[in-house]
Order: structure tokens, then sequence, then C-alpha cells
């Protein structure tokens, strides 16, 4: 079967054109969080902040984007931003166990430890294994041996 020089175009119109409806096809809010894991791995953390936030915006209920832009926050140290992106990403999904322990590490590093152990104790609870060494550190700074729930 031989192709007439107009099906031989539309094939090559067809095969080319693809790669820009996936462009295009794109939801804005991945587009947006997809730059800003592009300026994490960059190390534009600022810049990285700013387009989960545009992720957000354009998708209030986007947890993805909360979730990474509280991981930057706390890379940032800014641990009430990231403490309250964590908390809407349990809003809208509270059976993240790992949410919960990056929670507990944020108000750990705020010295707010009855808030720390209450969020270690939900993570351990859905079958989370926090970090050996995050757990010898918050027993020692907030004087307790064990979260208040495996008393």
């Amino acid at each position: 079967m031989r192709l007439s020089n107009m099906n031989r175009l539309l094939v090559l119109f067809f095969v080319f054109s693809m790669p820009l409806v996936y462009a295009y096809s794109q939801k804005p809010e991945e587009a947006a969080l997809k730059s800003g894991q592009e300026y994490f791995s960059k190390q534009m953390y600022n810049e990285s902040v700013a387009e989960y936030g545009k992720a957000i915006e354009i998708n209030p209920q986007y947890m993805e984007a909360y979730y990474n832009r509280a991981l930057v926050q706390g890379y940032l140290g800014n641990f009430e931003q990231a403490i309250a992106d964590f908390t809407k990403v349990l809003e809208i999904d509270p059976k993240r166990a790992d949410v919960y322990y990056n929670r507990a590490v944020a108000y750990f590093r705020m010295n707010d430890f009855d808030k720390s152990w209450a969020d270690v104790a939900a993570s351990e609870t859905m079958g989370f294994r926090p970090n050996s060494a995050f757990l010898k550190e918050l027993k020692a700074k907030s004087g307790k041996k064990q979260p208040e729930s495996e008393s």
C-alpha cells in the first residue's frame, strides 16, 4: 500500500504534533508543580515555593503541591508555613502517615513537643516507623520517654 503525498504529510503532521498535544494537554497545576520541582532541583527554593503556590491557586485541593511546598518550607526553616501546608494535606487525606511524621518534625523544630509526640503517635498507629534518631532527640528534648498514647 502506497501513501499519497497528502497522506504522507498528514502522517508526518500527526507524528510531529503529538509531543505538542501532550505538552498542551498537561493541566496548568501539574505544569506549576513540575516547575516547582525543577526549581528545587536547582536549589532555587523561593522560586520553588512560588511555583507550588501557583499550583495551589489553580487547584486549592492539589495535595501534592501542598506537600511539596511544606517540605521546602521546612527545609528553609519556615516551620509555621510547613505545618500549615502539612495540615492542609491532612485535611484532604487524613490517612497520610508520612505527613503526620513530617509535621511532627516541624513541631519539634518549633519546640512544640506535645504536638510533635501527638503526630508521632498518629503516624505510628498507621504503621509508619519514625526515624529512631529523631525519636531519641525528641525524648531527650521533651523529657518524655514515649508518646502519651503509649503510656
